[in-house]
């Protein structure tokens, strides 16, 4: 086996010389299936969408969705016909079973989450990924990443902000990339018009991808409500149905998405977000920040996108090609997710039993990451991590415990190399290196702890080497008087030695620092700037050379605080970095005059928060004592039938006191009313205050009187 896949993968390496990756037959897809863009539940068959130079074409396969058992007793009361089949080895998961639909899937996964042990079976609740997986087929093989088709949708008007999407549409912008761009304006059609027009376009130009910007999140959800309250049908799917919430069974998917049959439903803002965490920070994620960073900006909103989506979308091409996971699952799923199918999909080839996740024996290894300092320093280069985990397993042979077959390092060695050599490769596309997105997944299937594969032991000993390699680089840039400031599973930021600023000084750092790490890892400069202000353990703000700030980590973003919070932040970060401190105390004069004085809008103050449990799992664990009371999931159990788990909620604040329960005083933003303002502005001057006093320390002192 390990011979075969090895051979195998070097055929995929030599294949990369074309701009399509060219999978062997015989690895994924013994059918010799070229150009699938889809893939969709019908009956007993998937309907498998493949495009052609001739269009689109569809084509039935039979397709029966399975399980993976400890015990096929489990399935004596099944509510379904099943079929039983013993696979070989000594894995725990060791009975595959099928039934005849999709539909009977989830009747038979609702009675095992009834009756059966979380350990012992495993269900795929994902159709389209069961199908890769039990056909070997993937998408987009034999295809460049501009043959798929695709269609730019851009809504203008409403307050994005607010999510009102009573508010009429003014204009729909549409493009493909490859010419054509059309603007569907009320100035000369209806709103009811535009939303048909939109329709019989989606229809005549049948695109394979949808895309936008805040797509899901909101341009989406916007047309869908504006069509509702008009009475029309979007017949966007290629079947003639219309945009659905997609309902996932991945607890560790909270995200909410669409789904349109027979195509894919891609943000481009979540590409974007992809890119600014795994490979270089970005100024923001707003549509012209993002397009001015990239060079794009000189164009209308619709241009932008394309040009976004162009850029950032190779890679995703490329991915899909590797795993069995379709092409919305990749981008919006977790990464781990397509391994962990990878590696199910290779031993279901093999007829071989899956194994379970394996028992931890070890305390929980430290999160990878340590702060040096907090405050401003300079100048400051970032080189990127991404690789090493990999590279540790390989070099020390970690691989999970239950893996008879031996082919989790093999698969991991194969997609490292091809990694490495597209980064070598001239194809136009963008410099995103392939791994980014790949290889620390592989990782996280280990340290999940709930997925077969998965060896939390295993994942802490690749730990424990990383922090051993990690504390050699250290020393190693403290040796040659260099300066460590942060330290993530990303990379490493550290201000170089005297007279070690330049391109060539810097690239001789990173080879004499990969020297000191397994063979084969290739670090990477990913920045090189001004100064950082370090705000606390993985958020620090980056000022480029250019002038330009960026900012990393969670706290930097609307999902972690309000956005008064997070523009007084970035505003004040911005004058610490200026050299202007003194300047910081004045900004914060200013806002809590605008609070105190009632002139901000309610969309400053919200909270917009994802329910990622039940409400009435919240309530168990509340009354249990296992967490405190939470205003998004007060706010939800006020109205039951409406909020589900991966819906969004915006609210703010009433009362008239800092000292009180937010999850006492919540309101919804919709339920505020602008003639009778109840904004607590006590409440958030004091959260403004307890940030303020968090960069007081790096403030100048204030003058005295005497």
């Amino acid at each position: 086996m390990l011979q075969d896949d090895n051979t195998l993968f070097d055929a995929i390496l030599a294949a990369m010389n074309s701009t399509a990756l060219h999978l062997p037959a015989d690895l994924h897809d013994p059918t010799g299936t070229a150009g699938v863009v889809a893939v969709e539940p019908a009956g007993q068959f998937a309907r498998v969408f493949i495009r052609s130079s001739h269009g689109v074409t569809i084509r039935d396969y039979p397709f029966k969705p399975f399980f993976l058992l400890a015990d096929p007793g489990m399935l004596d009361t099944a509510p379904v016909s099943t079929s039983r089949h013993r696979l070989a080895g000594s894995g725990a998961l060791c009975w595959l079973a099928k039934v005849t639909s999709w539909h009977d899937w989830r009747r038979l996964r609702d009675h095992l989450q009834q009756t059966g042990s979380p350990e012992a079976w495993f269900g795929i609740p994902d159709s389209c990924q069961q199908f890769l997986i039990a056909n070997r087929i993937s998408f987009f093989k034999g295809m460049a990443w501009d043959d798929v088709t695709m269609l730019c949708i851009a809504v203008t008007a409403g307050d994005p902000d607010l999510q009102n999407q009573h508010q009429r549409i003014t204009a729909i912008s549409l493009a493909d990339g490859s010419g054509y761009q059309e603007t569907l304006g009320n100035a000369c059609m209806a709103e009811p018009e535009m939303l048909e027009r939109l329709s019989a376009l989606i229809r005549e130009r049948d695109p394979d991808v949808l895309t936008g910007y805040r797509l899901h999140g909101f341009d989406l959800p916007w047309i869908i409500s504006r069509a509702a309250h008009y009475g029309l049908k979007l017949d966007w799917g290629r079947d003639g149905s219309e945009p659905h919430l997609q309902q996932s069974a991945d607890k560790h998917w909270y995200q909410k998405n669409y789904g349109v049959y027979g195509r894919s439903v891609i943000d481009t803002l979540a590409l974007v977000r992809h890119y600014d965490r795994q490979v270089q920070p970005l100024p923001g994620t707003g549509l012209g920040q993002v397009a001015a960073w990239f060079g794009c900006a000189e164009q209308q909103d619709v241009r932008q996108i394309i040009a976004l989506y162009q850029l950032l979308v190779p890679v995703w091409h490329q991915q899909v090609q590797l795993y069995p996971v379709s092409f919305q699952a990749a981008v919006f799923r977790p990464g781990l997710s397509a391994v962990s199918a990878l590696l199910i999909q290779e031993y279901l080839k093999q007829d071989h039993a899956v194994p379970v996740p394996a028992k931890t024996t070890q305390k929980p290894e430290p999160k990878i990451a340590d702060l040096f300092q907090r405050g401003q320093t300079g100048p400051v280069v970032r080189c990127d991590l991404a690789e090493l985990s990999a590279s540790i397993m390989l070099a020390y042979r970690i691989a999970p415990q239950g893996d008879e077959l031996n082919i989790f390092l093999p698969l991991l060695n194969s997609i490292k190399q091809l990694c490495n050599q597209q980064q070598r490769r001239d194809t136009g596309a963008p410099a995103l290196p392939l791994q980014s997105f790949l290889l620390p997944a592989w990782l996280e299937l280990l340290d999940s702890k709930q997925r077969p594969f998965s060896d939390p032991d295993a994942a802490g000993e690749v730990k424990r080497l990383w922090r051993v390699m990690t504390g050699d680089l250290m020393s190693w840039l403290r040796e040659q008087r260099a300066q460590p400031v942060s330290l993530d599973q990303g990379g490493i930021c550290f201000v170089p030695p005297d007279g070690h600023t330049g391109a060539d000084e810097i690239a001789t750092l990173m080879k004499r620092l990969a020297e000191l790490l397994p063979a084969g890892v290739h670090l990477r400069c990913s920045g090189h700037y001004q100064a950082i202000f370090v705000y606390s353990q993985n958020n620090y703000a980056l000022l480029e050379q250019n002038g330009t700030l960026v900012y990393r980590g969670t706290r930097f973003s609307y999902r972690s605080m309000e956005p008064f919070l997070l523009d007084f932040l970035k505003e004040a970060l911005g004058l610490l970095l200026a050299g202007k401190a003194e300047g910081v105390r004045t900004l914060y004069a200013r806002y809590l005059r605008r609070l105190t004085d009632h002139t901000c809008p309610v969309s400053w103050l919200m909270r917009t928060e994802t329910l990622a449990d039940t409400p009435e799992n919240y309530q168990k664990l509340v009354q249990t004592g296992k967490r405190n009371r939470a205003a998004v999931y007060e706010l939800a159990l006020s109205m039951p039938e409406k909020w589900k788990v991966g819906d969004r909620i915006s609210y703010y604040v009433a009362g008239n006191s800092k000292n009180i329960a937010a999850h006492d005083y919540c309101r919804f933003v919709t339920d505020f009313d602008p003639a009778h303002p109840d904004l607590n502005s006590s409440w958030y001057a004091e959260r403004l205050h307890q940030l303020f006093k968090r960069l007081e320390p790096f403030l100048p002192a204030e003058p005295l009187l005497f």
